[in-house]
């Protein structure tokens, strides 16, 4: 076991170094070129309604659609029953720690989504593919890594089906309470039906379900030459950039926390070299401004003798509005994402897997889907809701996210190991 342990940190180390090497990309980008960077909030909020409406449902078109089945949703049907609980356990401990939360309203339902919104596939995929080469796990596959990795994706895209019924359902009309924009007339039960029934991801894991259910269908789309082979190819490739365009997402949300904080720094050295008095005025440039972002800055008042520098001038091609700061979100914050997503889901699901054993809901052979379920419920926060954020028009909310995620995903190393270990510790010695 001790290469297991060994192997998952590795691994998970191995997957943060690739986050952090394209959020570093996505950085840059939203710094250079100095005068016209590349990605602004105005293109983040692009990208996200691009990966909310189409590149999202293709991917989960291809993942559920070539993969799920009638057989293998009755052998594994009961993870979406457990990914329904895991989420229920992570939304109700961040309600039982609202008391240690900061006194910010919006942060506080932005948290509460992300903390009940664990990363189901891309982290824990990574996980599983080192578990899997383990001669302890693959054992029961013939001592075969590829059948035992093959198996536990399958195991993967059924447990999601949960997952997206809550994110799309619940999740995504909490986040629109946020909005910057005008609220709709409709009330949250509403825009949960809606949501239910007309989101674009929940109109194509619908789909992919019943591609996956008709006889012969999965295999004409996905699988075997045929004049419906093209329409599933199109499908896969619009899935393949969701990762990396996740990570940039992210990435550029909270390159715009360093721009807020190196803006405050440069107005209130302006400020000082001047001997200016700091009072808010009217923006620099109001014909730059994106509907839906949310004011983040404070200006000085400014002589009109007085000429900005270039790196003042350079702030408002940001296509940011002024007015207000953003404010980090405070230590104790960040603390209750990290015990509420990475600490008390696993060690609540190891009761629950427990009982459900003992009642005879989960077969006691099952152990690759049983350490699975250790996996999903230590796995850090979804990207996504970083990119939900920005497409409703809340930036400083996203980019609050993006700064706690650092946090939350370095955590990670250390406590998926750690429950890797003892989800080994529990189901195979």
């Amino acid at each position: 076991m001790g290469s297991s342990v060994l192997n998952v940190f590795l691994e998970s180390f191995a997957a943060m170094f690739k986050v952090a090497l394209i959020s570093s990309i996505g950085i840059a980008c939203s710094f250079y070129p100095s005068k016209y960077p590349i990605i602004t909030p105005d293109i983040i909020k692009g990208l996200s309604r691009l990966m909310n409406l189409v590149l999202i449902p293709a991917l989960i078109l291809y993942a559920l659609g070539s993969t799920v089945s009638i057989p293998l949703l009755a052998r594994f049907g009961i993870l979406i029953v457990l990914s329904l609980i895991i989420m229920f356990i992570s939304y109700s401990s961040v309600y039982a720690f609202k008391w240690l939360h900061e006194d910010n309203s919006n942060l506080f339902k932005a948290v509460l989504v992300s903390v009940g919104s664990p990363n189901s596939i891309g982290f824990p995929l990574l996980v599983m593919k080192s578990l899997c080469e383990d001669e302890i796990v693959n054992a029961d596959y013939n001592s075969r890594s590829d059948l035992c990795f093959q198996e536990v994706s399958s195991m993967m895209f059924i447990y999601s089906i949960g997952w997206h019924l809550v994110y799309w359902s619940y999740g995504v009309p909490m986040l629109k309470t946020l909005s910057q924009s005008e609220q709709p007339i409709e009330s949250f039960s509403q825009r949960m039906v809606n949501n239910l029934i007309l989101s674009p991801c929940m109109m194509a894991l619908y789909i992919a379900i019943l591609i996956g259910i008709i006889p012969n269908f999965q295999d004409l789309l996905f699988k075997v030459p045929s004049v419906l082979r093209p329409f599933g190819s199109t499908i896969a490739t619009l899935s393949e950039p969701v990762v990396c365009t996740n990570t940039l997402i992210m990435a550029a949300s909270l390159a715009q926390v360093i721009i807020v904080l190196k803006r405050k720094y440069d107005t209130e050295k302006l400020s000082s070299d001047n001997q200016i008095t700091t009072t808010t005025f009217s923006p620099i440039n109001q014909s730059n401004k994106i509907e839906g972002v949310e004011d983040i800055f404070h200006y000085p008042s400014l002589p009109m003798e007085i000429e900005l520098p270039d790196q003042m001038e350079n702030y408002s091609k940001l296509d940011i509005k002024p007015n207000t700061e953003f404010n980090i979100p405070r230590p104790r914050t960040i603390l209750v994402m990290l015990i509420c997503r990475l600490v008390i889901p696993p060690l609540l699901m190891l009761v629950v897997m427990e009982i459900f054993l003992a009642l005879g809901l989960v077969p006691r052979h099952e152990r690759l889907m049983r350490l699975l379920v250790v996996i999903e419920s230590s796995a850090p926060s979804a990207q996504l809701i970083i990119v939900s954020l920005n497409q409703i028009g809340n930036s400083q909310i996203a980019s609050g996210i993006a700064y706690m995620y650092i946090f939350q995903y370095l955590s990670s190393i250390f406590t998926v190991t750690l429950w890797a270990t003892i989800g080994l510790s529990l189901i195979y010695l």
